[in-house]
């Protein structure tokens, strides 16, 4: 393999793979476009999945749509100001929570302890706050309280 095969694009693709691509087949990355490069649009995807995982240690199923990551990253584009702000503020608490719960939570399933009563705490606290965050931003979402159906 050449120089040139090594390197593309203006910063250099040193890996000479697609900016999609993976090294290793099956973790392939998803192409993210300019609708969805705003960060705090990335970290609420992340919050997502992570919720999925706390749901999983409840034993329940989350039921987030696609259409909500949509109707959040247009929403989210258009929000600025005191709103923006506070939007932002909230999914950062929320990741922190999230994460130090999620930790504790993985921590006591690795000592043997069970897992679910926490989990379930966990994840009715992150659907109150994921309601919140949707208020804010104006997202009227119809859901159960509970988050799942």
């Amino acid at each position: 393999m050449n120089m040139q095969s090594i390197t593309s694009g203006p910063f250099g693709n040193r890996t000479g793979l697609s900016s999609h691509e993976s090294p290793q087949p099956g973790l392939e990355r998803a192409p993210f476009g300019r609708a969805t490069a705003d960060p705090v649009v990335m970290k609420w995807a992340g919050l997502q999945d992570a919720a999925a995982v706390v749901a999983t240690l409840a034993g329940l199923q989350p039921d987030e749509p696609e259409s909500e990551r949509t109707t959040f990253s247009t929403a989210m584009r258009h929000l600025h100001g005191w709103r923006r702000d506070l939007a932002e503020r909230s999914i950062n608490d929320i990741s922190a929570v999230m994460e130090t719960g999620i930790a504790a939570l993985i921590s006591a399933q690795a000592r043997g302890s069970a897992a679910v009563p926490a989990a379930r705490a966990l994840w009715n606290e992150y659907i109150q706050a994921r309601s919140s965050v949707l208020a804010i931003i104006g997202i009227d979402h119809e859901r159960s309280a509970t988050g799942f159906a």
